[in-house]
């Protein structure tokens, strides 16, 4: 159990076709990814509801700093949880 704990710590993810480490660089991806996708969603639901433009881009704008920094921070914490994970033999 040891040596999986050190491979969690470490960003390490046991696959079905081995062990692969998760770097920062890839959150950060992941981050922005789906930042693109979750902002556009909601830009697009906010003009439809309210039919400002400006007010749909303005939302969009906080979405994309606050949010982005939420998703990271979730996904190393997520990262460093043991919660559906198997020891490595």
């Amino acid at each position: 159990m040891h040596h999986f704990q050190n491979l969690v710590n470490q960003n390490w993810l046991q696959l079905s076709k081995g062990i692969m480490m998760v770097s920062k660089t890839r959150s950060l991806l992941k981050t922005i990814s789906w930042r693109i996708i979750a902002t556009a969603t909601t830009m697009y639901f906010t003009w439809l509801l309210s039919g400002d433009i400006s007010l749909a881009v303005s939302v969009g704008a906080f979405n994309v700093f606050v949010k982005s920094f939420l998703y990271y921070a979730h996904e190393r914490i997520w990262l460093r949880c043991k919660y559906g994970t198997k020891t490595i033999n």
